[in-house]
């Protein structure tokens, strides 16, 4: 028989680490203590983002290409950062050493590698040749609504474009050049 210790209190099993009760009440916490409601917009676009993880995740399993499923685990990495960045983690400084030039210039490196033989489609291109391009598509779009959440917040708080909002800029157009690179290959 399983011995549940200190976790057993009148005959049920608690999972702590599963679930607080914190956010019963549909507020939460950012990592400088602020609390803030789960309808702000701050938090839309951090869940914006999380569910562009979630897509991203999506297009891996359906692609057999080591080199893109490589690309797409670090894109994933990078955004988490950045929704821990939105979230209040870290200095000025630490935040735009870690979404800053160098990220941004990643992914300009990846949209050339992957476009470089790429054919101008020179009109709207419908997504669905391919279930990955679909899926990349989603996710694009996905982004954009995140960089538009972004870009709202920032105009309610008074605050110019910045490395984050460059940063999605170029995530949402290396996903048009995924898209259409899997689906041209």
């Amino acid at each position: 028989m399983l011995n549940l210790g200190a976790n057993l209190l009148r005959g049920t099993y608690i999972l702590m680490w599963f679930y607080t009760g914190k956010g019963d009440d549909g507020k939460t916490y950012l990592f400088n203590g602020r609390e803030v409601k789960k309808s702000s917009l701050l938090l839309d676009c951090i869940g914006t983002l999380d569910e562009a993880i979630a897509h991203i995740g999506v297009a891996i399993c359906f692609s057999s290409d080591e080199h893109l499923i490589s690309i797409l685990r670090i894109i994933q990495n990078q955004i988490s950062m950045l929704m821990g960045i939105i979230a209040g983690a870290g200095s000025g400084e630490t935040r735009e050493n870690t979404i800053g030039k160098k990220n941004i210039q990643f992914l300009e490196k990846q949209i050339n590698h992957f476009g470089k033989n790429l054919e101008n489609p020179k009109e709207f291109v419908f997504a669905g040749s391919t279930l990955l391009g679909a899926y990349l598509d989603v996710t694009r779009t996905v982004i954009r609504r995140a960089e538009r959440l972004w870009v709202k917040l920032l105009d309610e708080n008074n605050v110019k474009k910045n490395f984050c909002t460059i940063y999605l800029n170029r995530l949402s157009s290396l996903f048009y050049i995924l898209r259409l690179y899997v689906d041209q290959n």
